[in-house]
């Protein structure tokens, strides 16, 4: 599921809801995300940054920039993944927040998690 360094394509067919793109310069990977960010789409988030650590790379960068829904149990996801890999000694930073990304994440007090 781990796209190759500068994929155009997206490397999440799970989820017609959701579409994800990894950009690999080395550390920080960039993970971009478009679409509908909810509990279902962001394990798909969460497992293919569970993918970049497992090859090596240390810290991930989420862009949500391109989220044009979100809501409180996508970003909880998100949060989840991103504290049980700072205690690993890796990191995933969500960064970038789309106008909902924000909206959400102000309204449910994990406007912590993003950078």
């Amino acid at each position: 599921m781990v796209a190759t360094p500068f994929t155009t394509e997206s490397v999440c067919e799970l989820d017609p809801l959701l579409e994800l793109w990894v950009h690999d310069r080395g550390d920080p990977v960039t993970v971009v995300i478009a679409g509908q960010l909810d509990g279902a789409t962001a394990r798909h988030v969460r497992d293919v940054v569970a993918e970049l650590h497992v090859a090596g790379h240390a810290h991930v960068e989420v862009d949500l920039s391109r989220i044009g829904f979100a809501d409180g149990d996508g970003l909880a996801v998100l949060a989840a993944a991103m504290h049980g890999l700072d205690r690993a000694g890796r990191s995933m930073r969500l960064v970038r927040p789309s106008g909902p990304v924000q909206h959400v994440a102000e309204r449910t007090g994990l406007d912590h998690a993003i950078r």
